[in-house]
């Protein structure tokens, strides 16, 4: 029975782990594609002012 206990906790701990894995990794995701998009907004304003 104690090993059995030993088990469960061991996979809820693992199943938290790669959860909060995951959460991280979006957004790590998240936070590079709005700066990419935040980076290309910058460039295209710069490259029209310099005709306007």
């Amino acid at each position: 029975m104690k090993n059995n206990i030993n088990s469960t906790n061991c996979l809820a701990l693992t199943v938290k782990k790669e959860y909060h894995l995951t959460i991280v990794r979006n957004r790590t995701i998240k936070a590079i594609a709005v700066s990419g998009k935040v980076l290309f907004v910058v460039f295209v304003l710069n490259f029209v002012n310099l005709f306007v």
